[in-house]
């Protein structure tokens, strides 16, 4: 009878293990969720700012046809920034769907990289200002399109430590 009741108190720990393990899954699905929630409204708002802002350069299509040489090395910059924006949203998303924790580790140095090239973008664009090179009306839309950017990869990023940290068990996502 003493076994049976040892047996029983067992299968009760296990149980209650099993729920704190399905409740902290839980919490993490609904942290990844609210993440990738923030990150739909930044693209959103990405995208509106990128037809705001294709408005505001076509009003200066005189001025940027001057600056021809500058606007290729921009647009290779361009090219970077949206390949990488792309790739880090991939690699997010895939180590989330296949608990990778060796893949999610990638995508911190990519939300580096974006970084970086969000802040030679933006000193860039603030010395083009400066010279008279862009519409003034040009720069707040370009600097929220940026700030979108950094914004995705910092979600990315988030995501990528919560597969990590489910990975490590250790709980911590922050």
């Amino acid at each position: 009878m003493a076994d049976l009741l040892n047996r029983m108190e067992f299968v009760n720990e296990v149980a209650e293990y099993n729920k704190s393990l399905i409740a902290a899954i839980q919490e993490t699905r609904a942290n990844i969720a609210e993440e990738k929630a923030a990150m739909e409204e930044h693209e959103k708002q990405l995208g509106e700012q990128q037809d705001e802002l294709e408005i505001r350069l076509n009003e200066t299509t005189a001025l940027m046809e001057e600056y021809a040489a500058d606007q290729k090395a921009l647009e290779q910059i361009y090219a970077a920034e949206e390949k990488a924006a792309k790739e880090i949203i991939q690699l997010a998303e895939k180590s989330c769907r296949h608990s990778d924790a060796e893949l999610a580790a990638s995508v911190e140095p990519l939300e580096e990289t974006i970084d970086s090239i969000c802040e030679l973008l933006h000193s860039r664009h603030i010395e083009r200002l400066q010279n008279g090179q862009c519409a003034i009306q040009s720069v707040v839309v370009f600097l929220e399109v940026l700030t979108n950017l950094e914004r995705i990869a910092d979600h990315c990023s988030n995501i990528a430590a919560r597969v990590i940290g489910n990975e490590n068990d250790d709980g911590d996502f922050d």
